[in-house]
Parts: C-alpha cells; structure tokens; sequence
C-alpha cells in the first residue's frame, strides 16, 4: 500500500527545491548570461565518434565529454540556466536523501547550504561545469552505494571504484573517500577489509594506467580533469565544499536535538530557513557580479556577430576602459571605416594597446588579437594567430571560423573544407558551416562575398616578415606592399595620433586621397589644423588639403575657451571636455 503524502507536507518537502530552482534559472538567465556565452566560446563539442573515443585516453575522460556535451547547450542561455539550476538544485536533493540514510533527520540547512556555495561557484565564468557536475556524480554514485548497502553485503562499490574512477578522473577520490567513512561508521568486521581492498584495487589501477594504458604522468592522473583555473579564493571554497561532502556521513549521524525544539522547527521554520540561505546566496553572488565583465562579453557577443554597428553605439553609451573592450571597439570602428573619425569618442591608451595586442603565448589574446590583422587585410597573420590558438586551446567556434575564412580568401579551398567539416559536425553551426561549404565549391564566389571579397583585395601584393612584438611596423610593410589599403592606414594615423606624433601624421597624407573635394578623416583633418595654427612646423606642407570649415571653427573656438580661463590648463579642462572632450586637441592637451 503506497503511503499518501498530505499536500502540507508535500509542499513543505519539494517548495524550497522549486523555490531554489526558480530562483537559480532567473538569476542566470536575466543577470549572468555572460558565463555561458564564455564558457560555450571557450570550446567545441562535436558529435563524431573520433571526438568520442578521443575522451577515453585517460580517467575522467567520460565526466569532461558529459560536460562539454551540456555545455554545447550553453549556445542558447535559457538551456544554460536550466542546467545549472538543476545541477544545484539535485545536489541539495542528494545531500538531504544522504541524510536521511543515516538518521531521521529532515533539516534542509545543509543541503541549501551546499546548494547556495555551489550556486556562488558556478556564477564565476571561470568555474566550468564539470566542476559541479563531477560533484553530483560522486553524490549520486554515493547515494546508491548506501541505498544498495546490502547487496553483495557492500562489495560492489568496492570493486566497481577503478571503473568509476576511470569514467569521472580526480574527483572520484571524492566518492572513494565517503565510502571509506561510511565503512569506518558501519563498524563491522569486513569494513578495513574492504576499505583496504578499495584503496588496493585504486593503487593497482593507478599503475596499471601509468605503465601501459594511458601515457600520462602519476600527477596528470591523480589531477585530471581538476585545474586549478579559479581564484585562489574559490579555489579554497571548492576545496572546503568537497571536505564537507566527504564529511557527510559523519555530519548526517549528529543529533541536533535544539532542531526539534519549538522555535526552530514547524512548517514555517522549515520553508524559512531555505528561503533565508537562497535570499543570502543572491546577496553574496549579487556582490562579485562584475559590471566590467558583464559589459565586456556583451561587447564581444555582438563583436563575434559582426554587428559592428552594435557594437560602436553600445560602447558609445556605455564607455568602459578595458582595453579588450576597446581593442574590439576600434576594430569595430575599422570595419566601419570610421576609426580615424572617431577614435576619441571612446577611452584610448598611450601606449596603443587598445589598438593591437602584442604577441603572447595566452589564451586570452591568441583568442582576439589575430581579428587586428584579419581587419586590415593582413590574412596569413591573422591565420597563424587562429591556428596558434588551436593548438594551444583545441577548436573553438569563432577560431575555427577565422581558420575557415582565411583559407577561403587564400584560396586554400581543400584546407578550408575539412575545417568546415568539423564546424559541420556540431549542433548549432552547421547552417554556418553549409554557407561556407558553398563558398568553397564555388571559388569565383568568393570575390563576389561582401566580407571575403574585400578581404583579398586587401590583401598585400609584397610578402615580409612579420615582426609579432611590434604590430605597427607591419602596418607600414602592409601599406608598401598595397598603398590603397586604407584600413591599414587608419591604423597607422591612429597610432600616430595616440602617440602625439605629428611627424608621422604629415609624412603619411599623401597617401590619402585629399582631391575632388574629399576630406580627410576628422581625427587627420584635427591634427592638421592644430599643426598649422600652432605653426608646430612647416605649415606649407599642408597648405594643398581640403580641410572642413567646421574644423577651422570648431579650433577656433577650442582656443577661445581656453583662453577664458587664462590659459590654464586645469582651469580649463572641465569646459574643454564638455564640448571638444572627443577631439584630438583635447586627447593632446590632457592624455
């Protein structure tokens, strides 16, 4: 006879989970979408069974292919939001089941405890999901390793432990290390046996693996699929979560007889405490919410859209000084063709930062500075930057678009098809994968593609070394080599405007098109007039250009207001900024 749950207490049992649940999705999905747009960019899940079996090289090979399956789901945030909800949401079910195994207790503050520090963990981008999810695989290996206690008298977790720690790597010592505590609080004879024998069978699988199944080091597989890729901070918040997990058994046996006192139990009690934990949980994890962040990667989405237009008006109403922002902003503005008109309506560095990124060995910057080159018609640069970044961080969606496109515009048409078949062999990109592929049957297309067509005719006719430390010397190669590239030249009058080179800014006039009543950009035609009103050098060398009477009269009023406040530069900047602060003369003066 089946025992009927009355609807109070039904409510009482499953309301704070739905609560929790509830709670978790809304918060990811409307405040910190972020971290699955990062975390789906940071990788590729593909369906071959090449990519399956690829897993299998070494123990938790199963868990990371579990996770980057889930985390493919991440391209569409309200699936993203449903995973993570339910990943929090089943570790506090699977805690509270554990306990009641070991007592009659029915406290939830544990279970929402561990659901809130993994619900804080999981809301940092950095945190991937196999770290949660290796968790609730322990919890659920745990649960039935005590439900099915009786079975074989406990062997089968014994002996089915080097198979589980094959399937989920590291974090399996996490189960081994419950289940060793749960034999010790059985108190029976064959406990030491069998906890001898676990950590037996472990030690022999652990040197069976180094000396002929997997060629990887005794630390790589004690450690894998664990990094410690967090903060240190969080890193020890993991770390003081899976002791409490281990713990567990011996923590479920307390007797907590205050609990059953009047002022700390009831229905009410019982529904309070989960809301009290879920309400401080959205109060701490509200709190490393970084504006920075959550600006950034909005950037970026639109940026890997290639919603120029977007991306330029976003960053114009919401100014950020991160210098990838604004790296990814002036690209954006060089697509437009407006970087040399308005690269002082947006935060810039001296040192030229936010116009190109050095060469370095980081994921973070193999992953965005080849679009730099890739902007300004530089191909093979732009190629080498993608596949640098494959190697260093296997394939991600927007490197192995870069990879497909610079094969395209060289003309690389077999390359570019088996890169188009592993983009074909996803879930969400193959429609993009399929308009490749009909581009790389049809070279002649190519040359009529908006995008690529332009591209190669970018391109440079000269070929040179690139010198990888030094971005703006090959501007200057690839201008040589094409003069009419006038991308790469915005780019070189940027740098010289950033570092208040006049010298460079006149040497390099003529090689726009200053005839037929064109204007230069405004940035250029700025710096022109300042150089000839303020007689900085010889003004006859500028005599000849078209220059905007708007121009002439905006400088004109520019050093009005500055002598109003007597030619004080402090006095002054206020009033100068309010109405010339996205000039070259006030980036002169003040920067």
């Amino acid at each position: 006879m089946n025992r009927i749950i009355p609807k109070s207490r039904f409510i009482e049992i499953y309301f704070p989970y739905l609560l929790l649940g509830l709670v978790t999705f809304s918060f990811f999905f409307f405040l910190i979408d972020y971290v699955f747009f990062f975390q789906e960019k940071g990788g590729l899940f593909l369906t071959s069974l090449e990519y399956f079996f690829g897993h299998f090289n070494r123990p938790g090979g199963m868990l990371m292919y579990l996770s980057e399956f889930l985390t493919a789901f991440y391209f569409y945030p309200a699936a993203g939001a449903f995973i993570l909800a339910a990943v929090i949401v089943l570790s506090a079910f699977l805690v509270q089941q554990i306990q009641k195994c070991y007592s009659e207790e029915h406290s939830l503050i544990l279970p929402f405890v561990i659901a809130g520090i993994l619900f804080y963990l999981q809301s940092d981008y950095h945190t991937l999901l196999f770290n949660g999810l290796g968790m609730i695989l322990q919890l659920i290996g745990f649960y039935f390793a005590v439900k099915t206690d009786r079975i074989l008298k406990g062997w089968i977790p014994v002996f089915v432990f080097p198979f589980w720690y094959f399937l989920t790597g590291s974090l399996a010592l996490m189960f081994a290390l419950q289940y060793s505590l749960h034999l010790i609080l059985k108190k029976e004879k064959r406990a030491v046996i069998q906890i001898v024998v676990l950590w037996l069978l472990f030690m022999v699988f652990l040197y069976l693996s180094k000396e002929y199944f997997f060629y990887f080091s005794l630390r790589e597989l004690l450690a894998y699929p664990f990094k410690a890729s967090l903060p240190d901070w969080h890193l020890r918040i993991y770390f003081a979560l899976a002791a409490v997990l281990i713990l567990l058994p011996a923590i479920s046996l307390l007797k907590l007889n205050f609990l059953h006192k009047k002022p700390f139990s009831g229905p009410f009690v019982d529904l309070g405490i989960p809301v009290l934990i879920i309400t401080a949980s959205l109060l701490l994890v509200g709190k490393q919410i970084s504006p920075k962040d959550k600006h950034y990667f909005r950037v970026e989405k639109l940026f890997y859209l290639e919603k120029f237009d977007e991306v330029i008006e976003f960053n114009r109403k919401n100014p950020s000084a991160n210098i990838l922002t604004s790296f990814l902003n002036n690209i954006s503005l060089s697509e437009k063709g407006q970087l040399a008109d308005r690269l002082f309506e947006f935060p810039q560095s001296s040192d030229a930062k936010t116009l190109f990124l050095p060469w370095e060995m980081s994921s973070e910057i193999l992953r965005r500075g080849g679009y730099f080159y890739y902007s300004i018609g530089m191909i093979n640069e732009a190629h080498r930057w993608a596949y640098e970044n494959m190697v260093m961080n296997g394939f991600t969606p927007e490197g192995l678009k870069m990879l497909i496109k610079t094969e395209l515009i060289n003309g690389n048409t077999r390359m570019a098809g088996k890169y188009i078949d592993f983009l074909n062999g996803t879930f969400f990109y193959r429609k993009v994968a399929e308009e490749f592929r009909k581009l790389a049957l049809n070279e002649a297309s190519i040359d009529q593609n908006a995008e690529l067509g332009a591209k190669r005719k970018m391109k440079s006719g000269n070929d040179f070394f690139i010198l990888a430390s030094e971005p703006m010397l090959n501007l200057a190669a690839a201008l040589n080599g094409n003069p009419g590239n006038q991308k790469a030249l915005d780019y070189e009058m940027a740098f010289f405007l950033l570092k208040k080179d006049f010298n460079g800014i006149i040497s390099n006039l003529h090689l726009y098109n200053n005839k037929s009543g064109e204007y230069l950009p405004v940035n250029i035609e700025e710096a022109v007039v300042a150089y000839k009103t303020l007689g900085i050098g010889h003004a006859e060398v500028v005599d000849h250009l078209n220059i905007r009477q708007e121009t002439i009269d905006r400088f004109t009023s520019y050093l009005q207001t500055f002598k109003q406040f007597g030619n004080n530069k402090a006095s002054a900047q206020q009033a100068l900024f309010k109405g010339f602060g996205n000039t070259f003369w006030y980036y002169i003066f003040y920067k």
